[in-house]
C-alpha cells in the first residue's frame, strides 16, 4: 500500500486544463501501477477530480470528507443575511486593524476591565478558510462589549 505525502506529489496536485501527464508522471515516479489503485482521495476541485476520473476512473475516486464537510459552512456563509452580518463584522475588524488609535483605545479598555481579555486582538477572516470567519466572529463576540464601550465613550 502506498501513502503519498503532499510534498513529493505536489506537482500532480496542480493539474490544470487537461494536463494529465503530470499526474501520470507522479504515479510513474512512485512506481504505482493503475491496477493497484483502490481509491484516490482528493479535495473537490474540478481540475483534480477530472484528472483522476480520466486516469483511474470514477469508481475509484473518493472526495475528501473534510473538504466536503467544509462546504457546509461555506454555503451557510453564502446566505444573504449571514453574508451581510459577516461583511459588517469584517468592516469593524478592518477599522480596528487599520486604526492605531482605535486599537490603542480598545487595549486600554481591555486593561481597565478585569475579565482576562487584556491581550485579545481582532482576527481578520481569510476567504479561503471558512474557519477563519468562525474565529473572526468568535473573537468579535468576545470583544463586542468593549467595542460598545468605545462607541459610547464621550471622548
Amino acid at each position: 500500500m502506498h501513502v503519498l505525502d503532499k510534498h513529493p506529489i505536489h506537482d500532480c496536485l496542480m493539474v490544470r486544463g487537461g494536463d494529465l501527464n503530470r499526474l501520470k508522471k507522479a504515479l510513474n515516479t512512485w512506481d504505482i501501477p493503475l491496477h493497484k489503485i483502490i481509491a484516490a482521495v482528493t479535495d473537490n476541485s474540478t481540475n483534480i477530480v477530472k484528472a483522476l476520473q480520466i486516469v483511474v476512473g470514477t469508481a475509484r475516486h473518493l472526495p475528501c470528507f473534510a473538504h466536503t464537510l467544509d462546504l457546509i459552512p461555506q454555503k451557510v456563509c453564502d446566505s444573504e443575511v449571514t453574508r451581510l452580518l459577516i461583511q459588517a463584522v469584517k468592516s469593524i475588524v478592518r477599522f480596528f486593524k487599520q486604526s492605531n488609535t482605535a486599537s490603542d483605545e480598545l487595549r486600554k479598555i481591555q486593561k481597565s476591565t478585569a475579565n482576562n481579555q487584556s491581550s485579545l486582538r481582532f482576527i481578520q477572516s481569510v476567504p479561503t478558510r471558512w474557519n477563519s470567519t468562525f474565529y473572526m466572529l468568535e473573537r468579535f463576540i468576545a470583544l463586542f462589549d468593549m467595542v460598545i464601550l468605545l462607541r459610547c465613550d464621550p471622548k
